[in-house]
């Protein structure tokens, strides 16, 4: 199952993107190389979740949005746990832009920002392996 919604790259040309069903997975049932890339990401041995649970579009940098506003799209697709966990996530996005923070995946501060201190509590607090 899979929704689109669109985005804008820093050169302003849009793309589709699609949603696709979150799933909850045991790290150590993957091949041993895709597990080494998922422990190089910081994810922990156990139960995670996989997939796209929600992007925050911001004006002027990925938004197709002609009203300058923030959206967050938070993917309906998975259970009320990827949902609760998205909204931590992208969450974690907008306050850092607010505060006039660097706020993109790999930019210095954000992983930490947007994981340790937002996504990956309420991930534990659900019950997964954090």
């Amino acid at each position: 199952m899979a929704t689109n919604y669109k985005v804008k790259d820093k050169e302003g040309k849009v793309y589709d993107r699609n949603f696709e069903t979150p799933v909850d997975f045991n790290i150590s049932d993957l091949p041993s190389a895709e597990a080494e890339m998922y422990r190089l990401f910081g994810n922990p041995e156990g139960t995670t979740i996989q997939g796209n649970l929600g992007i925050t579009l911001i004006p002027g940098v990925n938004s197709s949005s002609e009203s300058g506003n923030i959206q967050v799209l938070i993917n309906g697709y998975g259970s009320l746990n990827h949902r609760a966990v998205g909204v931590a996530h992208e969450f974690g996005h907008v306050v850092l832009y607010l505060n006039g923070k660097p706020h993109g995946h790999f930019q210095p501060g954000v992983e930490e920002a947007v994981y340790d201190k937002r996504a990956d509590v309420v991930k534990k607090r659900l019950g997964y392996d954090y």
